[in-house]
């Protein structure tokens, strides 16, 4: 209980020590180039109050600085991004145009196995061309019947 108290005493007599700085006033003498005496009285809240505001505006403007640059690179960033995207857009179109001609392709050559067939006289194939995404058997299977 004694330590609350001892701290609550320093609390006083520190906040009364800087409540007594504050109060008065500071006289500025000033002389001239041409010789004339100037003064002016600031009461010492002003003063302090100025040199509280000049010490944290560099600090301030750091942080207003930090503030900037993080949003130009993010800015830059999501341009970057944006591109890729684009970029990606145009290849994914480009492979799906390419999926679109395979696929007729293979339709083609389905129908070209299935005129020869007819024109030679075979039966219809019941099995589907290996690698025609028709399902059927591997080609290792094949080759293996092709073997016996």
């Amino acid at each position: 209980m004694k330590l609350h108290s001892d701290f609550k005493d320093i609390l006083r007599t520190t906040r009364q020590k800087f409540s007594l700085s504050l109060k008065g006033f500071v006289t500025i003498i000033a002389i001239s180039e041409s010789g004339k005496m100037r003064r002016i009285t600031l009461s010492k809240r002003l003063l302090y109050s100025i040199s509280i505001f000049f010490l944290l505006l560099p600090l301030l403007s750091a942080f207003v600085f930090v503030k900037n640059f993080d949003f130009l690179y993010r800015n830059a960033r999501l341009a970057y991004l944006e591109e890729e995207n684009r970029s990606l857009g145009n290849r994914l179109g480009k492979q799906a145009e390419q999926i679109n001609q395979l696929k007729k392709e293979i339709a083609e050559l389905k129908d070209f196995e299935n005129n020869l067939r007819a024109i030679s006289g075979l039966s219809p194939s019941a099995h589907p061309v290996v690698g025609t995404g028709d399902g059927g058997e591997r080609a290792t299977s094949l080759t293996s019947k092709l073997k016996e």
